[in-house]
């Protein structure tokens, strides 16, 4: 038999200890509800984006997300440090414009140990999917000492259409981004677990040397970094496709 035993159960209580918990019950109820009613926390302490997880979670935007066959697929990716596969994995996003000014964001695949090219075949051609573009961050377009081609040359000789997103240093600016882009989304709950777990627990850390603030590099790292690349392009996305379906309808009147 297990009985939970908590400051409730304590009939010498003391008042230092009430103002104590009522004081972090008010200031942080999440951490609160950890310190003084010990439940283990969803969210690492500092996470970035807590609230809008939690706010998409409410509002029923973490579901069953499904692939529309009818429309194509953006990939955005953050790719191992390695050229050969090794060390930190490479993740993937993928996401789809959603009926109205949304996205679905229908999977997520992060992996290590496995070379690019075999993310091409094993995961994006494996995938159901038609894919309008994959965007790379702005290492995919070093050449690579065992091929002597860029990441971007790579995948383009497999087919695909891929863009090179330029490298960004305002930290700021992208969790904002992030922050304005979440709303936005909805996530397949079952496809997308791995990443939604890193953009839950992703959290910031100070550099010792220069004294600021910066995305800690850990495990939710990778799955944050490829999603941040979505939240630089998103605005861009939507007015391209619209540029080619009215460059298409203009096409067909003619």
């Amino acid at each position: 038999m297990v009985e939970k035993v908590n400051w409730h159960d304590n009939p010498w209580f003391p008042s230092v200890l009430e103002q104590e918990r009522l004081y972090l019950q008010r200031l942080d109820p999440a951490g609160y509800d950890n310190v003084w009613e010990g439940n283990p926390r969803t969210f690492s302490e500092g996470a970035y984006f807590r609230q809008e997880m939690e706010s998409l979670k409410a509002a029923g935007r973490i579901g069953d997300v499904p692939h529309n066959p009818n429309k194509p697929v953006y990939v955005f990716f953050d790719l191992s440090h390695s050229s050969r596969g090794k060390g930190d994995p490479h993740a993937l996003w993928f996401l789809q414009l959603a009926d109205g000014s949304g996205f679905d964001v229908i999977d997520y695949w992060e992996g290590n140990n496995i070379s690019l090219p075999e993310v091409a075949r094993s995961v994006l051609k494996a995938r159901p999917y038609t894919y309008e573009k994959l965007y790379l961050p702005h290492d995919g377009a070093n050449s690579n000492s065992h091929t002597d081609q860029t990441d971007k040359e790579l995948l383009e000789g497999f087919g695909f259409n891929v863009e090179i997103q330029e490298r960004t240093k305002d930290v700021d600016r992208d969790v904002n981004l992030i922050r304005v882009v979440l709303p936005m989304c909805k996530f397949d709950e079952v496809k997308c677990k791995q990443g939604l777990s890193a953009l839950r627990n992703h959290r910031q850390e100070k550099d010792e040397k220069t004294g600021l603030w910066k995305f800690k590099h850990d495990w939710t790292s990778h799955g944050t970094s490829a999603f941040r690349g979505f939240a630089v392009e998103h605005q861009l996305i939507r007015p391209r496709v619209n540029v080619a379906i009215t460059s298409r309808r203009g096409a067909l009147s003619m």
